[in-house]
């Protein structure tokens, strides 16, 4: 697992998945019982879905990846993609690599690269 300076890590040191979140649970709204319901129905697919995303990051090399791009890949909804990229991101996993594509609608979005192909 991290330590208290690291950023927390998608898997252990022994490949084994770790919840991104310190608390195990995946966030949602307090008091909103639709927030806790997609909280508690994404849980089992959690790392899953991460792993996933990661993967398709990670194989996109340094031409990196829009979120309407991992979108398409998948077949996804939008929210489930930016959710599952802001946990990669929060785990030190994957970052914006500065440069910017357009999406389908032709508006211009961040292209995400594996933190092996971010600038440093």
């Amino acid at each position: 697992m991290s330590g208290p300076d690291e950023p927390p890590r998608l898997f252990d040191p022994d490949g084994l998945p770790v919840h991104p979140y310190a608390d195990g649970r995946v966030p949602r709204v307090a008091g909103s019982d639709t927030s806790a319901a997609a909280a508690d129905s994404i849980e089992p697919n959690l790392r899953t879905k991460q792993a996933i995303v990661l993967g398709l990051i990670r194989a996109a090399g340094a031409g990196g990846m829009t979120n309407d791009e991992v979108q398409i890949a998948t077949g996804w909804l939008h929210q489930t993609v930016t959710a599952r990229r802001c946990e990669l991101e929060h785990a030190g996993l994957v970052a914006d690599s500065g440069r910017r594509r357009p999406t389908r609608t032709g508006r211009m979005a961040a292209v995400i690269v594996a933190l092996e192909h971010a600038r440093t």
